[in-house]
């Protein structure tokens, strides 16, 4: 293969350069190592760039949106389209984190219109989520309803990623909710609940006792209520997840509170203040 010269390219938007100067050494790393990469027929090390940054918690996401817009043209000029998917799928999450759903909602579109069937599966089902997580965001709960049903269709068990499956029923539970349909959003997050504690999935345990919590809440209903916050609480603190169970501890005091037990309110806010 004849070897090419590469140029450091944050992205050929020239208005993210300010949101890139935080991040100059991490894209210089990144664009010397794809200058390699993009010459290599061996995808999986396309891959793993993709995955590193996924991995990176020190990355905010106008940070991680810049990097995977960069990684998109790289993808581009090794004519990895399904690279190109990937990265765009997730930068769109990132884009909506920021708040740019217009932004997010586009460069899903042009995933969806060049996903391939040599791609891998379970981008395609991380898209229809992200479709989920945006429409919720625009409170257009038909496509919301749309996009999660499809994902549950096309989500292939021992494929994709179980926790796909787990989000997507949880958005299409939070849809239910918002619709007026609480006996179908209490079924659907009870489903995810019974499904993540199968699989140890801790994250939707403590997600579907929240999300169930506040449903009771909603209704009027402070003993279940606080039945299932608390329960969230106690998984939260033994998955190690300290910021969650202050805040369930919180939200636990709000709860005792209104049901005018204020030794125990003030308990559990002394506890949430000393984690």
């Amino acid at each position: 293969m004849t070897p090419q010269i590469c140029y450091l390219s944050f992205s050929r938007n020239p208005t993210v350069y300010v949101q890139v100067r935080s991040t100059l050494l991490i894209m210089a790393n990144l664009w010397v190592g794809l200058c390699v990469i993009a010459q290599s027929p061996d995808i999986s090390l396309r891959d793993s760039v993709l995955q590193a940054v996924q991995d990176n918690d020190g990355l905010d996401n106008a940070q991680e949106s810049v990097i995977y817009d960069s990684l998109f043209y790289a993808f581009d000029e090794a004519g990895d389209t399904c690279g190109q998917v990937k990265a765009r799928v997730y930068q769109s999450a990132k884009l909506d984190g920021l708040g740019e759903v217009d932004s997010a909602l586009a460069v899903l579109l042009w995933s969806e219109d060049n996903f391939q069937r040599s791609c891998d599966s379970s981008i395609l089902v991380e898209l229809f989520l992200n479709y989920t997580n945006i429409y919720l965001t625009l409170e257009d709960f038909a496509a919301v309803d749309s996009a999660g049903r499809y994902l549950l269709e096309i989500w292939r068990p021992g494929a994709d990623e179980y926790r796909l499956r787990l989000a997507g029923m949880n958005n299409l539970a939070i849809s239910a909710a918002y619709q007026g349909n609480i006996v179908a959003s209490d079924s659907l997050f009870r489903e995810v609940y019974r499904l993540a504690r199968e699989a140890s999935e801790s994250k939707y345990i403590q997600r579907s006792l929240i999300n169930l919590g506040t449903l009771k809440g909603m209704g009027g209903d402070l003993d279940s209520a606080y039945y299932f916050l608390n329960a969230a609480a106690h998984e939260s603190k033994e998955s190690g997840d300290s910021t969650g169970y202050a805040e369930l501890l919180i939200n636990l005091s709000n709860i005792e509170m209104e049901r005018q037990n204020y030794a125990r309110a003030d308990a559990f806010l002394d506890t949430a203040f000393m984690i």
